[in-house]
């Protein structure tokens, strides 16, 4: 008797956990079902605020439904829709490292999604985008710091412009001066000829008239 008891005890106590495990599992499914459906939700205002031009707010809307299915559908749509949403031409704060991110998370925690593949190509041709946009980048640095070097060499050859003009002033000034030296070394040339002309008459005249 005792051990048919006992027996009777371990069934009603596995039943009943199994019931309570069957309800649990129960609640849990419509737990999750609840929150797709919230999810759902959140991604058909996120579309509407999309086509309105509200990318802040599409953003957030996605967001908030990628919390409530992390780690499954429609959490991998959320995650792409937002890749999608921050390389869109007309959103003003678009940005591609933001667009990869969302699209390696999409890669790491949704590996089996169906727009992993999508995601993939998506995380290769924004990452070959960034690094052109780097080249780019250090190429107007280059570009802006030889016009830099070009502006002060232009402000040094017109400053050597000006030393030069400076220097061919000087320059005409000596040689007016010189012009001037050389005319009074002609006029005292020609005093000092007069002179010795007139010492030389003197002198001769003097031979002449010895007595006088």
């Amino acid at each position: 008797m005792g051990r048919k008891r006992l027996r009777t005890g371990k069934l009603v106590f596995f039943y009943f956990a199994w019931g309570i495990t069957v309800f649990l599992a129960g609640c849990a499914s419509f737990t999750n079902m609840q929150q797709k459906h919230l999810a759902e939700e959140h991604l058909n205002k996120a579309e509407r605020f999309l086509q309105r031009g509200g990318y802040a707010r599409a953003i957030m809307e996605n967001r908030k439904a990628e919390k409530l299915c992390s780690g499954r559908e429609p959490g991998d749509r959320a995650l792409y829709n937002m890749g999608q949403i921050w390389i869109d031409a007309e959103n003003p704060g678009r940005s591609c490292r933001k667009s990869i991110k969302c699209f390696r998370r999409l890669l790491r925690e949704y590996s089996d999604s169906d727009l992993a593949g999508e995601a993939a190509n998506w995380v290769y041709v924004l990452g070959e985008l960034v690094e052109v946009k780097k080249n780019l980048q250090g190429l107007e640095d280059k570009m802006h710091a030889l016009r830099e070097e070009n502006r002060s060499l232009e402000k040094k050859a017109e400053g050597y412009k000006c030393r030069v003009k400076e220097l061919k002033a000087d320059l005409s000034s000596i040689r007016g001066r010189i012009s001037k030296c050389r005319e009074q070394l002609k006029k005292l040339k020609k005093i000092d000829l007069e002179l010795n002309r007139k010492k030389e008459d003197n002198l001769n005249g003097e031979r002449k008239n010895p007595g006088s």
